[in-house]
């Protein structure tokens, strides 16, 4: 089995659970574009125009929850902030201990 059409299986499997999924499941971005039917361009576009958020970077890679493109696939405007990175996180936190001393 050549690489591209193992890629095609994990992607089938991808699609063929996401009805399933929960709401806060991570969707990489190429299986996103595919349930939107949109190409990479399209994708960026609307991410850059608003009409898609933008999606996490979670262990290194792009994606969306679940729930967000559900929103987006019945035409509702999605609403979903970006996790933050973990070193924002961590800043945050020693800036609210910095203040309690």
């Amino acid at each position: 089995m050549s690489a591209d059409s193992s890629r095609g299986h994990v992607k089938t499997a991808r699609l063929r659970v996401f009805d399933t999924l929960p709401d806060t499941a991570p969707v990489d971005i190429p299986t996103s574009m595919t349930l939107l039917g949109i190409s990479r361009t399209t994708y960026w576009r609307r991410v850059r125009d608003g009409s898609l958020p933008k999606p996490d970077r979670i262990l290194g890679r792009l994606s969306l929850p679940a729930g967000v493109l559900r929103q987006v696939m019945r035409g509702e405007r999605p609403s979903h902030t970006p996790a933050k990175p973990a070193a924002a996180h961590r800043q945050e936190a020693q800036q609210a201990h910095n203040r309690e001393q």
